[in-house]
C-alpha cells in the first residue's frame, strides 16, 4: 500500500484534520465514475423566423431547458435545407440558413438531433427573443 499522507507529531490539529479528511475523501471518490456527456452541442444562437411563426403566442409557456422538436422541411421554397423548430407541434422558427447545412445532413443521415431553449427574452426585438442550442444525442 502506498502512503500518501505522513502524519507526524509536529502537525497542528488543523493540518491533521485536513489531511485526514482529504484521505477519506480520496478513498470515497476512488471508485466513483464520472458519467460521460450524453449530448454534444452543435450550435447555439437565435431562431430565424421567430417573429413570423407562433413563437410569441407560446413563449410564456417555454422555460430555459425546454426541449424543442427539430424537423427537416425539404419542401421549403426559401431554403432546401430548412430545419423547422417546433414546440408541442407549433412552429416557432427555423435554424438559420447560414448554419443549417451540417444539422440537415446529420438529420438526413439518421442522427437524432434535439434543441433546447437557453432563454427567451420577451423584451428583446422579435428576431432576437429565442436563443436555443442544437444538440446531438450520443450513444450512451
Amino acid at each position: 500500500m502506498v502512503t500518501i499522507f505522513k502524519f507526524t507529531k509536529s502537525m497542528t490539529r488543523i493540518q491533521f484534520l485536513h489531511a485526514l479528511s482529504a484521505f477519506f475523501l480520496m478513498r470515497f471518490f476512488k471508485h466513483k465514475r464520472l458519467r460521460e456527456p450524453t449530448e454534444d452541442v452543435l450550435w447555439s444562437g437565435y431562431l430565424a423566423g421567430y417573429q413570423y411563426a407562433d413563437g410569441e403566442e407560446v413563449e410564456h409557456l417555454i422555460a430555459p431547458g425546454t426541449q424543442l422538436e427539430l424537423m427537416r422541411e425539404s419542401g421549403n421554397p426559401h431554403d432546401e435545407l430548412a430545419i423547422l423548430v417546433r414546440y408541442k407541434g407549433r412552429k416557432i422558427g427555423y435554424i438559420p440558413r447560414s448554419v443549417n447545412q451540417i444539422p440537415a445532413a446529420l438529420i438526413e443521415s439518421g442522427y437524432k438531433l434535439i434543441a433546447r431553449v437557453q432563454y427567451i427574452d420577451s423584451s428583446s426585438p422579435k428576431w432576437q427573443r429565442a436563443y436555443i442550442s442544437v444538440l446531438m444525442k450520443n450513444k450512451f
